[in-house]
């Protein structure tokens, strides 16, 4: 880790993506098709699913997944489609499923938990001609485990390097020995891109979030991690300092938890963030881990999932982050209000060629160039700008 001063910061100004990227269907089609269904992404954590039989749904697009876990205590990926004629199988964000079955609400076929297979398809005759159930599983995706939370690809496909083995210098955090403490869903009205941009730089947060500049003053050197995972999709987002007068980053900067073991005094008094393209966001502070994930519901809509993480011998007391949680919770609606009012206005005439981001807001320029890369060519930009 190093300490950067803001006012050295060399670089150049880079155009943003066209306004089209962050209302068009057919683009946002693109992504979901070129980046959502090839990479790993975050599902949630390994603690909301204890038991056999419990489960979560997630959706991305309209695509419903389902995650469970099986009767050998993995979790297990299927797409939430029943094999008959199509029906939804789970409409419930999540819960428990009895017997270690699927069942489906309309016409009642039954699904193994653990590996999908058909178990029950009553009236659908073993000698029926035509049907062999063996050929009827549930379709399912692989999962993996990585730092306590349940990652998966819709890419059989898809390299594992994806995720870095270790996170280098970030190790010391342990994030899979922790436990989430709160965890909370938000309802964007905007284009999933535009809350990826807002997560990775801090050229707003004097502007919009008084209680987190107070906390943790832009103005501040910024440490950046000069080490980091080698993995396409990891972005190092650097590291904000305390002010002198906080402790802790919380409303009021009081120390109300021991810090992690493992850190320096110099982490003790720091805010890192790094992100997992293309739909997380990790802050590590002393003495919690927040994070998110976002979940793009169609172009203009999109589930933020948020998770508070702690020390497991802390959260004996229900109420032991109540602080973190409050500090976090005010800035994300800070930062909602923020980039539903961009989303307003990438629809402008105005915004037709985009707009360029500078210094502060570098990273947002190789966000640009992530999505440049997996979805934009002259063809698509050319038919999209055509429709309005």
């Amino acid at each position: 880790m190093k300490l950067v001063d803001n006012a050295n910061l060399e670089g150049r100004a880079i155009q943003t993506l066209p306004g089209f990227a962050y209302y068009s269907p057919e683009q946002f089609q693109r992504e979901l098709e070129r980046i959502w269904q090839k990479k790993w992404l975050c599902a949630g954590r390994e603690e909301e699913l204890p038991r056999v039989g419990d489960f979560f749904t997630r959706q991305i697009g309209e695509e419903s997944l389902l995650f469970v876990r099986g009767e050998d205590h993995q979790v297990h990926g299927f797409y939430n489609t029943c094999r008959h004629r199509g029906s939804r199988l789970i409409v419930a964000a999540e819960g428990h499923l009895r017997q270690g079955a699927i069942t489906c609400p309309y016409h009642s076929w039954q699904y193994c938990v653990t590996d999908g297979r058909l178990l029950s398809a009553p009236h659908f005759p073993d000698q029926l001609e035509g049907f062999d159930r063996t050929r009827y599983p549930l379709m399912s995706f692989p999962t993996r485990s990585w730092q306590g939370f349940i990652w998966f690809s819709l890419d059989d496909q898809a390299p594992y390097e994806a995720l870095p083995d270790e996170l280098g210098y970030y190790e010391k955090y342990h994030l899979a020995d922790l436990t989430s403490g709160h965890r909370l869903t938000y309802e964007v009205n905007a284009n999933w891109k535009l809350i990826m941009e807002n997560s990775i730089e801090c050229y707003h947060c004097t502007t919009i979030h008084p209680q987190l500049s107070r906390a943790t003053p832009p103005q501040n050197p910024w440490w950046w991690n000069d080490s980091a995972p080698a993995s396409p999709d990891f972005m190092d987002v650097g590291g904000m300092t305390l002010a002198a007068n906080f402790e802790r980053a919380s409303l009021t900067g009081e120390a109300r938890r021991p810090r992690f073991a493992d850190l320096t005094d110099d982490d003790a008094r720091a805010v890192y963030y790094f992100s997992l393209l293309p739909h997380t966001l990790f802050g590590l502070a002393a003495d919690y881990v927040f994070c998110f994930t976002l979940w793009p519901i169609h172009v203009e809509k999109t589930l933020v999932r948020a998770y508070w993480l702690a020390d497991p011998a802390v959260l004996t007391d229900e109420h032991a982050l109540d602080d973190a949680f409050a500090f976090w919770d005010i800035t994300n609606k800070q930062d909602w209000a923020a980039i539903e009012l961009t989303q307003l206005g990438v629809k402008s005439r105005a915004f037709r060629d985009g707009g360029v981001v500078g210094l502060e807001d570098h990273l947002v320029g190789r966000f640009v160039d992530y999505i440049r890369a997996h979805t934009l060519n002259d063809s698509a930009e050319s038919s999209s700008r055509g429709g309005r």
